[in-house]
């Protein structure tokens, strides 16, 4: 499932859900500059969530924002992930387990601007009724 939206500051956003993610990346030529990643629990294998991280790496990501209860844990693995591929130089991640829907939205939209900010990807395991996703349509 993959849902489109355009928000007000001409930020294409696309919201996938986690476990079509790989395909979704694996068929699309599109750059995300940004992506956040809504994650709940660590219904990801390392090997599942590592081809993850390639793909966005591939597809010329410089901001993966984590966010929720398993936040830390999945951007350790990302940074681990990254400096054992050799090929994520520029690539920044940041982990929000105790922020808003707000907040995060606000950080990865605004926060960055050096980071191109044409393409947002949200990656989240309930495309219908993502808090996130919600904060990024009022921006």
């Amino acid at each position: 499932m993959v849902i489109t939206y355009e928000l007000k500051n001409s930020t294409n956003l696309f919201i996938v859900d986690i476990f079509k993610v790989n395909s979704f990346l694996s068929s699309e030529n599109i750059d995300f500059p940004k992506c956040i990643f809504q994650l709940m629990d660590k219904s990801l294998s390392e090997s599942e969530f590592s081809e993850i991280i390639k793909l966005l790496i591939n597809r010329n990501c410089k901001l993966i924002s984590f966010c929720g209860s398993e936040a830390e844990h999945y951007h350790d693995m990302a940074d681990y992930c990254i400096e054992s591929c050799g090929n994520g130089a520029g690539v920044m991640t940041t982990y929000h387990d105790d922020e808003t829907s707000d907040e995060i939205a606000n950080f990865v939209v605004n926060g960055i601007s050096t980071v191109n900010s044409e393409r947002l990807l949200l990656i989240t395991e309930d495309c219908d009724r993502d808090a996130i996703k919600e904060e990024l349509i009022k921006l």
